[in-house]
Formats: structure tokens, sequence, C-alpha cells
């Protein structure tokens, strides 16, 4: 019995019974070797000639080694900017990356603040994402990841950034790219970006006024290779080189002190910046400003954002630590990328 989709399915009946028989003791043709006839469903006939088992009823196509669908490559619909950016430096990079790629669709999700947008319940494949947020203590901020842990996607492609005051940003982006593949997303790219220390002041410069504008055309370039990678790609499922320096179990973090800025009654007009620009809801406005010091993160947000200079530090450890890092992080550094040429 001949089986339906077999080489034999393919010739006319009359040719097994005339034609065939024929051909077992003729030994003038070509003959197939025994990985031939296998690989094509063949007799184990070892003088069974080539040329006369071709069909008669047309050419056999070639075979598709990929489908029309696979041959498409990867197209961004939309960009979403999901940041963690106390002070604007982070979204401020994230923003830069977005106009190299070009995309004429781009979403800000804010998760800085704790009344902060609330992130879409699934992000789609043909998205693109970019997720940054600072570094501190050469880790991630405790309250960025637990905003970012909201998040859901379905192999959304994303682009990682974290931005460090000159320091070192150590295990932050490999942080950042273990717990963006947790959530489901599929990173393709990162980048560590340099940004103002927080304990930055004018006279105690630490990375002042960066990122400046060699970071921001360095970002745009960024941007647009990563698009130019994704565009390549024929499926996200694409083995990604994305080599992430790092140590793991992470090393660091925030240092455990209890401190806040405090607010200068004559100069402060009681105007509430403060208290709308801190991630944690650690200020309050009344007659006078009041700070819940156990829950201050010393990100200095509500110190860079004062209109009258009203807030800042008198704690003689943090004064020290600034110091510290202005003669210690004067050599500019500059922004690190990964998944992409140089």
């Amino acid at each position: 019995m001949i089986q339906p989709g077999t080489a034999w399915s393919r010739f006319p009946a009359s040719f097994f019974t005339t034609v065939l028989p024929g051909l077992f003791s003729h030994g003038s043709f070509p003959t197939i070797s025994q990985k031939t006839r296998m690989k094509n469903g063949l007799p184990m006939c070892s003088n069974l000639p080539w040329a006369a088992l071709r069909p008669t009823n047309g050419i056999s196509k070639p075979r598709m080694t990929q489908s029309a669908q696979e041959m498409k490559t990867m197209e961004i619909k939309k960009v979403k900017l999901i940041y963690f950016s106390p002070t604007g430096t982070t979204r401020q990079v994230l923003k830069s990356i977005a106009e190299g790629i070009n995309a004429g669709d781009v979403e800000h999700i804010n998760l800085t603040l704790p009344q902060g947008a609330q992130p879409p319940s699934l992000f789609s494949s043909d998205e693109l994402a970019v997720i940054g947020a600072p570094v501190y203590g050469g880790r991630l901020p405790v309250d960025a990841i637990h905003r970012f842990k909201q998040l859901k996607a379905n192999k959304t492609p994303a682009i990682l950034i974290v931005l460090y005051g000159n320091r070192e940003f150590e295990d932050a982006l490999l942080e950042l790219q273990n717990l963006a593949s947790a959530l489901g997303f599929h990173p393709v790219a990162g980048g560590a970006f340099i940004g103002e220390h927080s304990f930055a002041t004018k006279d105690v410069p630490i990375a002042n006024g960066r990122p400046d504008s060699r970071d921001i055309q360095k970002a745009k370039d960024f941007g647009a290779k990563v698009k130019d990678k994704i565009t390549a790609l024929q499926s996200l499922n694409a083995q990604m080189d994305l080599d992430i320096p790092g140590r793991f179990p992470y090393e660091g973090g925030a240092r455990s002190m209890s401190v806040a800025p405090v607010t200068k009654e004559d100069p402060c007009t009681v105007c509430g910046t403060c208290a709308s620009v801190c991630p944690t809801a650690a200020i309050s406005i009344n007659a006078s400003v009041t700070t819940t010091i156990e829950r201050c993160i010393r990100c200095c947000a509500c110190i860079k954002s004062c209109p009258t200079g009203a807030r800042l530090w008198e704690d003689d450890m943090m004064k020290k630590i600034a110091h510290w890092l202005n003669e210690n992080c004067r050599a500019r550094k500059e922004p690190q990328l990964f998944g992409v040429d140089a």
C-alpha cells in the first residue's frame, strides 16, 4: 500500500505495473545512495535509477526553510518610557533614547510618586519598553523595585537604563535586567549613564550638569542603534547577546541612616513644592514643612526643586559623604552601553 505524502504517491498507477519492474534489472542508469533514498522516502534498492523516479506531473517546489511570517522583521509600533526618577535625570536620558528611536507614539509611565500613573495591565510584544532608574549605593532604589513589580509583560522587548552619579553603578543594571526578565520583558540592550549626583550642590559639585549635551547625543545614538537591532530581528525568540556586568547575590545598597534634609524657616514660603516631588510622601505641608525622617530615601528631590533654597542638609555625616564624592569622583566617566556595537 502506498502511503500518502511519500515520494511514491506522486507517480501514476501505471508506473508501478509497467515501468518499475523493469528498472530493477536495468544496469545503465545512475544509482541513488542509501542516504538519498532514506531522505526522500524511497525503497532500499541499490540499483534504482534517480532519473526514473522523478514525478511526471511537473517540477516539485523547493522546500521553504522559513515561513513568510518568520521572514518578517520586527516593527516598533509604540515606545513606553517607564521610570523612577526623583530628580529628573533618568527621565531625561530615557526621553533622549526615545528621540533616537524616532517612534511616532511615545508614552511616559512615571512611577516616581506614590500616586503616579498606574501602569498598563499588560505590555505586548509589538511595543518597546525603556525602563530606567537611578543607582543608590550600587543598587536599585527599593521603592523603584516595588513599583516596577506592578508591571507585567508578554515578551515585550526592553531597553534597560540605570543612571549613577559618577561613582559606580555596580550591580544595579544586572539587578534591573533580572527584574525585567522576571516580569516578562525581553531585554535587548542596556546602558549605564551618568547624572548629577543627588548630594551635589553648587558649592560641592559631583557630576554637576549631567547628563550634558554629550550624554544626550550618546543616548540618541544608542536609541537609533537599538532600533536597528530590533527591526533586523526575525523573532523575539532570537538569542540576545546581552552581557551585563555585576555580582549575584547583589552587594551594596543605600546606607541605613535616619537623616533627612531640613527646612530653613526664613527663606521658606511654604509653597509645597518639596512635598509635591517627594517620591515617598515623607513631606507634609501645614503651617510649616514637616518631614517624616523614616520615609526619607535621601534622593534630594526636595533640595534640588526648592525655588528659594530653603531645603538643605545639616547632618555632618551627609556633608562628609558629599565632600568625599567631590574629591574622589571628579574624573569624568562616560556612558557604558550593552547589546549594541560601540
